[in-house]
């Protein structure tokens, strides 16, 4: 898969090859909790600063939307 070695996380190294695997494998990550605990995504120094725009446009081409936690307007 071309793409499959972009660095999506640079403080803890993760993949898109990692973050696909996590969102398509038998049980799948249905959250962004769930894909932290399969790939440390967002749990590095900057604690998703950086990383948290590609995780979402991932999850949007994977589902139709994105991997949120709570309500914006909460």
């Amino acid at each position: 898969m071309p793409g499959s070695h972009e660095m999506v996380c640079h403080c803890e190294r993760v993949t898109r090859r990692e973050i696909d695997a996590a969102l398509n494998g038998p049980v799948p990550a249905r959250d962004l909790g769930g894909l932290k605990r399969r790939t440390r995504v967002c749990m590095g120094r900057c604690q998703g600063f950086y990383c948290s725009s590609r995780v979402a446009e991932l999850s949007r081409e994977k589902w139709g939307e994105s991997l949120i936690v709570g309500d914006v307007n909460e």
